[in-house]
C-alpha cells in the first residue's frame, strides 16, 4: 500500500512539474492573459481534467510557481548565516552566496517574468520575503543603522541586481554576480562615490 502512495506522489510531482515547465515556456511566447488552459495542457501532453485535479485555474498555477520560487530563493539567501549565530557580512565567502545560483537554476522562470507585466507583483513578493528574513534572521549591530532602512534597502537592491541581470542576459557568472554584491555591501563610505571630472 505504501509503495502504492509513493508512486501517486511521484506522479503528482511529475505532473505538476510538466503543467509549470508548460507555462513558463508560455509566458515567454505571449502575456500572462493570453495563456489558455487549453494551451498549457496540449504543452504538457496532458488532459484538461489532470489539470483541473491539480488547479482550479492559471492563476492557481502561477501562484504555486511563484511560491516556489520565493521558497527556494529564502533557501538560498539563508545558506551563508543560517548555521551561525553571528556573523559579519566581511566574513561570509562568496561562495557561500547562493541568490545568484538560485536565479540561475531558475532561469526559464526569472527570463519569463521579467519580460511580462507580471513582474511587478513578482518584484514585490520578493521584496516583501527579503524584508521578513530582515525582521526575522538577523540585527544590524551598528547602533548608528537604522535596521528597517538597512532592510528595506536590500529588499530593493538584491532584485534589482536580479532583474537587470536577467534582462542582460545573465552575461556574467552566479560567481562574478555574488563576489560583486559582496564589494557592494563591504564597500567604505570613501570608497563609494567618486565624482566625475
Amino acid at each position: 500500500m505504501l509503495k502504492k502512495y509513493k508512486y501517486l506522489d511521484k506522479r503528482i510531482i511529475k505532473t505538476k512539474r510538466l503543467l509549470k515547465n508548460s507555462f513558463l515556456q508560455l509566458l515567454q511566447e505571449e502575456e500572462f492573459e493570453d495563456i489558455s488552459i487549453t494551451s498549457i495542457v496540449e504543452r504538457a501532453r496532458i488532459s484538461r481534467v489532470t489539470f483541473y485535479n491539480h488547479y482550479d485555474n492559471k492563476e492557481n498555477l502561477l501562484n504555486e510557481i511563484i511560491d516556489d520560487v520565493i521558497t527556494d530563493f529564502v533557501n538560498a539567501y539563508r545558506e551563508p548565516y543560517q548555521t551561525l549565530k553571528n556573523f559579519s557580512i566581511k566574513d561570509v565567502k562568496t561562495t557561500s552566496l547562493r541568490v545568484f545560483d538560485h536565479v540561475y537554476r531558475n532561469a526559464t522562470f526569472y527570463k519569463a517574468i521579467v519580460h511580462s507585466y507580471l513582474l511587478t507583483f513578482f518584484s514585490s513578493q520578493l521584496t516583501l520575503a527579503i524584508k521578513k528574513l530582515g525582521e526575522t534572521d538577523f540585527r544590524v549591530s551598528d547602533s548608528k543603522i537604522n535596521h528597517d532602512l538597512y532592510t528595506t534597502y536590500l529588499a530593493y537592491a538584491i532584485p534589482g541586481l536580479i532583474i537587470e541581470w536577467v534582462k542582460d542576459g545573465m552575461k556574467y557568472s552566479p560567481i562574478y554576480m555574488s563576489e560583486q554584491l559582496m564589494s557592494i555591501m563591504i564597500m567604505s563610505p570613501e570608497q563609494r562615490i567618486k565624482k566625475l571630472p
